[in-house]
């Protein structure tokens, strides 16, 4: 039996590349009751994000990658695949952010191809379908290589222990350029400030690829980017909530106009995203500045998301703003649409307050506070 045991911020080899360990998820098997871990990985050198999942009793290792396209049954089919498993999986414990709650089922369903090696999998959620591509792994290919220290019990049940998995200088050496870059990396998005959702989108390439940027009609030294998610609606929604660590000022889905855009405004930022009229999930993210000294309608965007747009930032931050960028050309001077109430049961305003509680309970738990000062 394999006997794996990662825990998040670990450092762990896989097939010649090095990956940290963001998440990790245990799923239980309904029908037969055996379980198995998934870790969502995050390559070294390009921080691309693949999942990991390590089943125990079969003694089976697969490494994964998100589809943004659906991928169904009788293509699957025409692909040269069969149906190797299927049933129904419930999550009896999560480490880190994920995007799934305890207790929650999937039915799911796996292909292989003629070879038994590459691997097609659909897995089937309350809301809605998620579709992964991926090949099977030798697990004498996976090792740990640096095992986070002095991390105590969590509520999910796992454990970190404080063995060390390297031995030796050039190991050594590898872990410590590793750990100073993704501390380089906090320090710089601390800088950072006000672009911090920007700066998320663009650290992710394996999630967001740029489209392009759209400037201002007004103030043309101010423009809005546009990125394409491989995710849809709700996941890319959440992976940026998770990535700026609830750090929102505003978060509302639209619920009118038979639109379901989701904006998320910061103290600095405007990002809102949105079905595009080919149905791709785009998201477009600019400075309040840009929002208040421009009138253009999102990249390819339905009328429905054009309107909630405008009309979500003139509920919530054009009042501050008009204070705030009073020299600056006013866009919305004759804006004479309605206003929208903010909407007590949004789930992703509750969402970004629960990830937000959680980043500062963390801090808090690792020496560090809330705010800055003495």
């Amino acid at each position: 039996m394999l006997e794996f045991n990662f825990n998040k911020n670990d450092v762990i080899e896989a097939e010649g590349t090095v990956y940290r360990i963001d998440g990790k998820i245990m799923y239980k098997n309904v029908q037969d009751g055996s379980q198995w871990s998934e870790y969502l990985l995050a390559e070294e050198s390009t921080h691309c994000k693949r999942w990991l999942s390590i089943d125990p009793i079969y003694e089976e290792c697969a490494i994964y990658e998100m589809q943004r396209k659906p991928i169904d049954t009788d293509e699957i089919i025409r692909r040269g695949y069969r149906e190797a498993d299927s049933g129904v999986q419930v999550v009896v414990g999560k480490e880190g952010w994920m995007d799934v709650d305890l207790g929650e089922k999937a039915s799911y369903w796996e292909y292989e191809d003629q070879s038994t090696e590459n691997i097609i999998a659909v897995e089937k959620w309350s809301d809605g379908k998620e579709y992964s591509t991926g090949h099977y792994v030798k697990p004498e290919s996976i090792r740990l290589l640096y095992k986070m220290q002095g991390v105590k019990e969590n509520k999910s049940g796992f454990t970190n222990n404080t063995k060390y998995g390297v031995k030796g200088l050039k190991k050594w050496l590898i872990v410590a350029v590793f750990v100073a870059f993704n501390l380089f990396a906090v320090i710089m998005a601390m800088l950072v400030g006000g672009n911090q959702i920007k700066k998320y989108i663009e650290d992710q390439t394996n999630i967001y690829t740029y489209r392009t940027s759209v400037t201002s009609d007004i103030d043309t030294k101010k423009k809005a980017d546009v990125y394409v998610s491989i995710y849809n609606l709700d996941m890319t929604a959440r992976d940026i909530i998770d990535g700026i660590e609830g750090d929102t000022a505003y978060v509302q889905q639209n619920t009118e106009d038979g639109d379901d855009s989701i904006a998320i405004i910061t103290d600095d930022e405007y990002c809102i995203i949105y079905t595009s009229d080919d149905d791709e999930t785009l998201v477009q993210v600019s400075s309040r500045s840009y929002v208040y000294s421009s009138s253009n309608s999102l990249y390819r965007g339905r009328a429905g998301s054009n309107r909630y747009y405008r009309r979500y930032y003139y509920s919530t931050a054009y009042k501050t703003d008009k204070n705030k960028y009073k020299k600056q050309s006013d866009s919305f001077s004759g804006y004479d649409d309605t206003s929208i109430s903010s909407y007590s049961g949004d789930t992703y305003s509750s969402y970004s307050s629960s990830v937000r509680q959680s980043s500062i309970a963390a801090r808090r738990s690792s020496g560090g506070s809330s705010s800055f000062g003495k």
